[in-house]
This record gives structure tokens, C-alpha cells and sequence, in this order.
């Protein structure tokens, strides 16, 4: 029997939801539990949806007034520069992490594929990548056969996965998996290593696109790494995990955790969800 996790799950019903996947957690002595997590193939949208969460609750614990956001810049050199009509900027840097690199690159297989789902046709550049990730010998000789009579990489042909139904992924994770806290301060280095000047005025928001830990785990992790993110240099770091969301920011269901704030925005926070 599938027992759906309570701990780090929606709290809605999926029927008019979009962009999530269901994961299936099957344990050695065959039970198995359910996790909902965010699934945007496109790496770009996936940052845009969750700058626009963080707009949302940045403005409704913080802000306390309806107010216009800006976004001044992309990339340039953090994710997002946005200025807010009350005179302030946010600039936001994003990382994920997942359980390992093994399992972050297989999720990234997966959602490459899913959102082809829904396509008629693919470049045949697509369908080698597609086959490369997921090897079937029928494709293999239909790419060697486009190939022969002067199909190029970039020409249209039909999508052998169009419209598919019940699509199930399998793969096994490794039970030797990094301590989350240690999964957690990796990424933080990464940014930290970034020779970009300015890391004081930058907000980072932690994608938690893991799928093995449970509620527990982050808390444990956030109580070891105390010390070390309170040196970090960034203004705010928050740790965040989405369920589902329309590609607006809308219709979504998602968490963020506060690893490091100011003193003042943690008493509010607190007196919000009356800890």
C-alpha cells in the first residue's frame, strides 16, 4: 500500500493543478510512500516561477501593502534584479540541489522528455538526445534510417513519444546518500565561490528538489548548519520547496524556510505562524 507523506506534500487536491510529478518511493519491504514535487522542464520558467513565490511572500509577510515589482535585470550577474515601487531591490540568486548528481541528472532526463509529450514532431537532434538518455533500439534504427536518407540534425520528425500516457520513470537511489546538511552547504559554497561582487545585498533561495527527505531531515540539517550560514555572506538565504504551480507563480503550492534573516524579519515571522 502507497501512504501519501505528509510531511513535505500539498495540502490541496492535484485535479487543476499543473506542473508537478508524483514520485513513488518504493522501500526494500515493499512499502512505499508518495511525494508531489514541482516539475518544470524548462530551467529558466523553473526560476521565474519560484522569483515570483518569493515575491508573493516577500510582500505579504514583509511588505504588508500592494506594491508594483520591476524586474531590472536577468542573469546579470544573479538570476534577478527586481525594484519594488517602495524604493527597494531584490536581487535573487537560485541553486538546487537533489540527493546526489547522479539522481539530479536523471530528473532533468525525465523532464526533458515530458515536456515532449505533447508534440507532434521534434528536431531529430531532440530525438537523438531523448534516445541517448533512454536507450530503445527501435529508435536507434529509425535515427540511423533519417540519417540515411539526409535527415538533419535541426529538420522536424515525427515524435515516436507523442501523446504517451502513463509514462513511468524507475530508478534506483543510491542508499549511501550525502547528509542533507552537507548536500545543503555544497550548493551554498558554489554561490559563495561565485567571484561576483555584491553578495550582501543578495537574497538565496535553496531548490529543494530532493524526493528521499522527510521533514525531520531538513530540520536537523537547518540545526547543523547554523553556524556556517550565519558566516555566509548573503543578505538572506531560504530554503524552498514547490509542489505544483501554473507558469505564472499562480495556482501554486510551495514552502519557504528562513535560514538566514535579519532578528527583525524572524520575530515577524513568528508572530505570523504564532510560534
Amino acid at each position: 500500500m502507497t501512504s501519501i507523506s505528509t510531511d513535505l506534500n500539498p495540502r490541496k487536491r492535484l485535479e487543476d493543478k499543473n506542473n508537478f510529478q508524483r514520485f513513488i518511493l518504493i522501500n526494500r519491504d515493499g512499502t512505499s510512500v508518495e511525494r508531489i514535487i514541482l516539475s518544470v522542464p524548462d530551467i529558466q520558467l523553473r526560476e521565474e516561477i519560484i522569483s515570483n513565490h518569493f515575491l508573493s511572500r516577500y510582500v505579504h509577510w514583509f511588505v504588508k501593502e500592494d506594491i508594483g515589482a520591476n524586474l531590472i535585470g536577468r542573469d546579470n550577474p544573479w538570476d534577478f534584479e527586481w525594484e519594488l515601487s517602495n524604493s527597494e531591490n531584490l536581487n535573487i540568486e537560485i541553486t538546487s540541489i537533489a540527493e546526489n548528481e547522479e539522481q539530479f541528472r536523471k530528473r532533468k532526463y525525465e523532464e526533458r522528455l515530458a515536456t515532449n509529450l505533447y508534440k507532434e514532431e521534434i528536431t531529430l537532434h531532440e530525438l537523438e538526445k531523448i534516445t541517448f538518455n533512454f536507450p530503445n533500439e527501435i529508435l536507434n534504427e529509425k535515427i540511423a534510417f533519417y540519417k540515411s536518407v539526409g535527415t538533419k540534425s535541426d529538420d522536424f520528425v515525427a515524435n515516436p513519444y507523442f501523446n504517451r500516457k502513463g509514462l513511468i520513470f524507475t530508478s534506483r537511489i543510491d542508499e549511501k546518500v550525502n547528509e542533507l546538511d552537507n548536500i545543503i552547504k555544497q550548493a551554498v559554497q558554489k554561490k559563495i565561490n561565485k567571484k561576483h561582487s555584491n553578495k550582501e545585498n543578495v537574497t538565496l533561495i535553496i531548490d529543494n528538489r530532493t524526493v528521499t527527505y522527510e521533514l525531520n531531515d531538513l530540520l536537523r540539517a537547518f540545526e547543523k548548519l547554523d553556524d556556517y550560514i550565519a558566516e555566509t555572506p548573503f543578505k538572506e538565504i531560504w530554503f524552498y520547496t514547490g509542489y505544483y504551480s501554473n507558469n505564472d507563480g499562480s495556482n501554486a503550492e510551495y514552502s519557504f524556510s528562513p535560514l538566514k534573516i535579519s532578528d527583525e524579519k524572524l520575530e515577524l515571522l513568528k508572530t505570523i505562524v504564532n510560534l
